[in-house]
């Protein structure tokens, strides 16, 4: 139910409901005269914070897996768009990434002596875990969000006056 003439009222849990055409009409012209940039640029305003908290939080041994810790943007469809906070690649750096956040069980590591056509065991103790990215994604979310609404705001007030 609207409440006055803001043209914004809450819907439950689901968010909030734009009631105002005129309103409407205003953030179309944003929206096509800036395109996807603002909310990228604000989303990755507020994955900065976490992920700067997240390389605090990560144990440093060699430094490598703190420097594969990184913001990835993409667009999903024409209706939002998403930022993350990864840790670890695909060319060799910081690959153990999700065995340091998750830790691991007591496992049999199997290896084979080269040119014996034998393998030799041995049980692996496990790891604990040693979460860096769920910690500073807790710590740091309310910030996230704050940099996030501020970021919109500045945008588009800077488009908004031409």
């Amino acid at each position: 139910m609207p409440t006055g003439n803001t043209g914004f009222y809450t819907d439950g849990f689901d968010g909030i409901v734009v009631d105002d055409a005129e309103l409407l009409r205003k953030l179309k012209e944003l929206e096509r005269a800036a395109g996807d940039r603002p909310l990228r640029n604000a989303l990755t305003a507020g994955a900065r914070v976490i992920r700067d908290a997240a390389k605090t939080h990560v144990v440093e041994r060699t430094g490598e897996l703190k420097g594969t810790i990184r913001i990835r943007t993409r667009s999903l469809g024409r209706q939002a768009m998403e930022a993350r906070i990864v840790a670890g690649n695909s060319r060799g750096k910081g690959w153990y990434a999700h065995f340091v956040e998750f830790g691991t069980d007591p496992h049999i590591v199997r290896k084979s002596k080269k040119g014996l056509g034998r393998l030799r065991h041995r049980v692996h103790p496990g790891a604990a875990p040693q979460p860096f990215l769920r910690p500073a994604f807790d710590e740091k979310k309310d910030e996230a969000l704050r940099r996030i609404h501020a970021s919109l705001n500045r945008q588009f007030s800077k488009i908004a006056k031409g």
